[in-house]
């Protein structure tokens, strides 16, 4: 199993997300446990405008 941690920068996880799942099923992986520890508020993500934006851990971007 592969553990993603994001730190709450979800934006990044998004951009790497792809490259990495390629890598996992390369390597035979079948489960990934995402992690995404932030304080409430302070999870970073650019918007489809390029606008930095920040979300509350159990918002609907999150869910």
């Amino acid at each position: 199993m592969g553990h993603h941690e994001t730190s709450g920068n979800v934006t990044n996880y998004r951009n790497q997300m792809q490259e990495a799942l390629d890598l996992y099923k390369a390597k035979g992986v079948e489960q990934i446990k995402t992690g995404y520890v932030a304080e409430g508020g302070n999870i970073k993500r650019i918007d489809e405008n390029g606008i930095g934006r920040k979300e509350w851990h159990d918002g609907q971007f999150m869910v």
